[in-house]
């Protein structure tokens, strides 16, 4: 019995960890505050999204890092803050045992992944000049 619960244990410890859920959103932008006071409040937002969706989102990532091979105790949630046009990327992570290296993988992996990101608009005019949000929890 205490054998077989060691064995489960340390399965569970090896088990693959893979991203569960993902989502992004525009923290700040005042270049947006300012294109809506002359447009006005009606103006259509689009926010960036990844182009090939959230599944593609997570699936790009996982193989870009080496999350999958993450021990079970890296878990968490992690949440990655992109500026400056996608040149400034941090990461963090609530998980106690997430390393620089394993953040900074992540970082990495998102900065490739811009070219893959649909542009914030307001209106017709382009934002360059945002905080982009992406948090995403890794089981």
């Amino acid at each position: 019995m205490f054998l077989g619960l060691v064995c489960l244990l340390a399965q569970q410890a090896n088990a693959q960890l893979t991203i569960v859920s993902l989502e992004s959103k525009v923290i700040a932008s005042s270049q947006k505050d300012s294109v809506l006071i002359e447009l006005g409040e009606g103006a259509l937002v689009r926010e960036p999204r990844y182009i090939g969706g959230t599944p593609k989102l997570k699936q790009y990532v996982l193989s870009n890092t080496s999350i999958a091979d993450w021990k079970a105790k890296k878990a968490g949630v992690y949440t990655a803050y992109v500026s400056k046009n996608w040149d400034e990327i941090s990461v963090t992570s609530d998980s106690k045992k997430a390393k620089d290296a394993d953040l900074i993988s992540i970082a990495t992996a998102l900065k490739k992944s811009a070219h893959l990101w649909s542009s914030y608009t307001v209106g017709d005019t382009a934002i360059t000049r945002y905080t982009l949000q992406i948090r995403f929890e890794i089981k």
